[in-house]
Parts: structure tokens; sequence; C-alpha cells
């Protein structure tokens, strides 16, 4: 769930949304699996092909996510509060 939104500088916010950033959604189960037998195998591009196929994506505007956490260049977690997909992304850095 995105928490509320911080404090962020106008420029950077724009800065931030001008990048459309929305969530791609779950991956089902099954093709879960065969991007992980692609990758075992090396295969990176199909499971990359596989994985972009597999999600209907959920829309959810992920910039709101961005904006609620540090614009400090470091790996934040995050869930989707629409989809619940979870991960890891790496925060824009402005100093």
């Amino acid at each position: 769930m995105a928490k509320k939104k911080l404090k962020v500088d106008p420029e950077h916010e724009a800065q931030v949304r001008a990048v459309g950033h929305t969530c791609r959604g779950p991956l089902p189960d099954e093709d879960r699996a065969e991007v992980n037998n692609l990758l075992a195998a090396g295969d990176t591009v199909e499971a990359q092909k596989v994985d972009k196929a597999g999600r209907a994506g959920c829309g959810y505007d992920f910039n709101e996510t961005i904006l609620s956490n540090p614009l400090d260049g470091e790996e934040h977690d995050y869930e989707c509060p629409r989809c619940g997909v979870t991960g890891v992304y790496r925060a824009p850095l402005f100093e």
C-alpha cells in the first residue's frame, strides 16, 4: 500500500511524473514457472518476452509509490495497493 506522499520539491515531482510509471500487474503461476525455467537456462531475452506477455498490467500510477518514499537513490520495497504485486525499485536521486 502506498504511504502518504512526502513533501517533495515540485520540480523533482515533475521530473518523476514525466516518466509514465505504471504497475505491470501480477504474473500468473504458469508463466512464472516458464520464466524461471528460461532464466535457469540462461535465456533472458525469451524470459523477458514471456514475462511481458503474461502480465495484464493493473495500471496503478507507480509514481505515487515513488513519491511516497525518499528520493534518495536507494532501493525501496513496495506493494501495489491495487493488485498486491511486491518488489523492489531504486528511487531516483535528487541532491
